[in-house]
């Protein structure tokens, strides 16, 4: 298990540049200052997990701890993205937590039978959007504790 989370990075997958914006800025209001990646569609996601496209040879991953991801965006869908990760061997132990607007149960099924971590619908005020993501980061990069990843 790893004792440290300071060097922990995290993907997020929106499309939206208001709310990933928005998701940057809670984090640091919320003193979370890990490295974020930004990804903002499914395709662009996977390219940076596996090291293809503009990713091509870049291990990007290894300090990757935790991913955000939303169902709602383009390409290649959070839940199909979700699914692609999880059938990794290598890649199921990252946590990924689907923040989303999407409150259908359909949805909300599918994604833990991918293996989802968490399922956390978007908050609509802003403060309250700053408070979920402080919960979020303190509990997910402080209080969770994960396996080092496999070589």
């Amino acid at each position: 298990m790893r004792d440290s989370y300071a060097d922990s990075e995290i993907l997020l997958v929106e499309d939206n540049p208001a709310e990933a914006a928005l998701a940057i800025r809670a984090f640091e209001k919320n003193q979370i200052s890990n490295p974020i990646h930004l990804a903002a569609d499914g395709e662009q996601a996977l390219d940076f997990i596996f090291g293809r496209g503009k990713f091509k040879g870049q291990n990007l991953i290894q300090k990757l701890e935790l991913i955000l991801l939303d169902i709602n965006i383009p390409i290649i869908n959070g839940l199909e993205v979700l699914k692609i990760l999880k059938s990794e061997r290598l890649l199921k132990n990252i946590p990924v937590v689907m923040l989303t607007t999407s409150e259908e149960e359909s949805d909300i099924r599918r994604a833990y039978e991918y293996g989802a971590n968490s399922y956390l619908i978007k908050p609509q005020g802003f403060h309250e959007f700053i408070d979920e993501i402080g919960i979020l980061g303190t509990y997910w990069l402080t209080l969770n504790k994960t396996v080092v990843k496999l070589d």
